[in-house]
């Protein structure tokens, strides 16, 4: 209508993926929606998942999962290894 109170907008479609109703609402009652998957870099093409996150300005920004070290992911794959071996 004509007594509008916030003019923020939210593309419907951010990086070829479909922001669903109830993540905006989260968006605007909370500042941050859940992690999203299936995100694709305009860069690489690569699919992502990362939060969408409303920021100091007012406008909509990406906030990553924190990454686990590589040294700790080898060693997670090592033991999922070794148990999957043992149970052979």
């Amino acid at each position: 209508g004509s007594d509008k109170t916030c003019d923020f907008r939210l593309a419907k479609i951010i990086l070829q993926r479909e922001i669903e109703a109830d993540q905006a609402r989260k968006l605007l009652g909370e500042g941050k929606t859940a992690l999203l998957d299936k995100f694709i870099s305009k860069k690489n093409g690569r699919p992502f998942s990362a939060h969408l996150k409303v920021d100091e300005k007012g406008g909509i920004g990406f906030e990553f999962a924190p990454r686990t070290s590589k040294k700790a992911a080898k060693k997670a794959a090592k033991k999922t290894a070794s148990t999957a071996s043992e149970s052979e």
